[in-house]
C-alpha cells in the first residue's frame, strides 16, 4: 500500500506534542508493516532521521516560512496537486488536526483530531480557530474517515458532526525515558510544568496554585526550603496571549521549549508535575511523568478520569486553593505520593504504540479494500 502523508506541522525543530506524536505513529506502523510505503510531504524543514527505510520525506519546492497562514496555504492547494502529480497513492493520512478539504486530494483520506479545544477563541487565534473548524467541518462533508485519542474527544467530536461516522479512538502511547536518565539538579525543590503556553493550559492557575502552596509552605516550615515551579513549552502566535504579569511571578521559571532529553531529565527530578488544563484531548506529559514514577496533580477534567484513573490527584482547575492543595498533598503526604506512583506504574501498561499502529493498519486496509 502506497501512503501519502500530510506533514505541514512536522519540519518544524520545536515539535509539539502533536507532532511528536504523529512521528511516533508513522514510524510503528511502518515498523509494523515494512510493505507499506509512506511519503510525507512538508513544506519546510529537514527529514527525521528517525524514520524507517520505507517512509520518504520529502520537502516541498516552495520557499514557505513557518508561517502557520502560508503553511495553512500550501496544505490546501500544494499538498493535494503534488499527491495528484506524483500519483500512485491509496490513502493520505493526516495525523495533526488539519487535512487539505479545499482541492480534493483524489484519494481517500485519515484525519486524527486530538480535541475539539481549537473552537475556542479564547484560548486561540481567531484565524487558528476559524481554519480548523473550517477543515473539519468540510472534512466531514467530504467523507473523512476520523480518529481521536480518547472517548472524551470522540464524544466532543460527535457533539460538532452529528452526521458524521462516529471517530474510531485510538489512544497514543508516549517514547520511553532514555535507559540511562539522571534526573536534574538544581539546588532548589522544583516542580514542573509541561505544556505549550496556551491559555487553555490554565498556566495562570497552576500559577496561581502554586503561590497558594509556597504560601501555606512558608508560614508552616520551621525551615525555609525553597521550591520553584519551571514551567517549560513554547510559545507561538496561535495561541492568545498570557497576561505579562505572569513571568513576574516569585518562585516562577519560564525555561521555553526544552529538547527530549532535557525533558526527561526535568521529569525525573521534579518534585511533581501540575497539568490544571481546562480541556486535553490526551495529556501526553501526565503519561511521561507516570513513566519516571513522578507524582502528577492535574485537572478533575473527565478526559484525565478516562485515561489516567487512580494514578492522579486531582484538582478543581477553577480554584488557587484546591491546586495548592493538591500540590500539598504529593508533596508532604509520603502514603498519597507512594501510592500514587504504584498506581501509575500500571496505568503506563494501557498505553502502547504498537497497539496504536495495528489499529491504523486495521483502518488502512479496510478503507483500501472499500476502495
Amino acid at each position: 500500500m502506497n501512503i501519502a502523508v500530510n506533514g505541514k506541522a512536522l519540519g518544524a525543530v520545536e515539535k509539539t506534542g502533536v507532532a511528536r506524536v504523529a512521528l511516533s505513529l508513522i514510524r510503528h506502523i511502518a515498523w509494523l508493516r515494512p510493505d507499506f510505503a509512506f511519503d510525507i510531504f512538508m513544506p519546510h524543514g529537514a527529514a527525521d532521521c528517525g524514520l524507517p527505510a520505507n517512509v520518504k520525506v520529502y520537502r516541498s519546492g516552495c520557499k514557505f516560512s513557518g508561517n502557520g497562514f502560508t503553511r495553512s496555504f500550501w496544505e490546501q492547494t500544494i499538498l493535494p496537486i503534488h499527491i495528484r502529480k506524483n500519483g500512485g497513492y491509496d490513502i493520505l493520512l493526516n495525523l495533526t488536526n488539519s487535512a487539505p478539504v479545499l482541492l480534493s486530494p483524489g484519494v481517500p483520506q485519515i484525519l486524527l483530531v486530538h480535541d475539539v479545544g481549537f473552537r475556542n477563541k479564547q484560548w486561540f487565534s481567531n484565524f487558528f480557530s476559524s481554519y480548523l473548524t473550517w477543515v473539519v467541518e468540510s472534512a466531514a462533508k467530504r467523507g473523512v474517515r476520523f480518529t481521536t485519542v480518547s472517548q472524551t474527544s470522540a464524544q466532543e467530536l460527535a457533539a460538532m458532526l452529528p452526521a458524521a461516522a462516529p471517530a474510531l479512538v485510538v489512544p497514543n502511547d508516549s517514547d520511553e525515558p532514555p535507559a540511562s536518565l539522571a534526573a536534574k539538579k538544581f539546588a532548589h525543590r522544583y516542580g514542573l510544568f509541561i505544556g505549550s503556553l496556551n491559555p487553555r493550559k490554565n498556566i495562570s492557575g497552576a500559577i496561581a496554585g502554586f503561590q497558594k502552596f509556597i504560601d501555606t509552605e512558608r508560614v508552616e516550615a520551621t525551615e525555609h526550603v525553597e521550591v520553584r515551579l519551571h514551567i517549560v513549552g513554547g510559545e507561538s502566535a496561535i495561541f492568545a496571549a498570557l497576561p505579562p504579569a505572569l513571568r513576574e511571578c516569585r518562585n516562577v521559571v519560564f525555561q521555553g521549549y526544552v529538547s527530549d532529553a532535557e525533558k526527561w531529565a526535568l521529569l525525573k527530578g521534579a518534585a511533581f508535575l501540575l497539568l490544571p488544563s481546562f480541556a486535553e484531548g490526551f495529556g501526553l506529559p501526565v503519561l511521561e511523568a507516570l513513566k519516571v514514577g513522578t507524582p502528577v496533580v492535574a485537572s478533575d477534567i473527565p478526559v484525565f478520569r478516562e485515561l489516567f484513573d487512580n494514578a492522579v490527584e486531582y484538582v478543581d482547575p477553577h480554584s488557587a486553593e484546591d491546586i495548592g492543595r493538591g500540590i500539598r498533598e504529593v508533596t508532604e503526604n509520603r502514603d498519597k505520593k507512594t501510592q500514587l506512583i504504584a498506581a501509575g506504574s500500571k496505568i503506563v501498561e494501557r498505553f502502547s504504540w504498537k497497539a496504536a499502529a495495528q489499529k491504523y493498519v486495521q483502518l488502512l486496509e479496510e478503507m483500501h479494500r472499500a476502495r
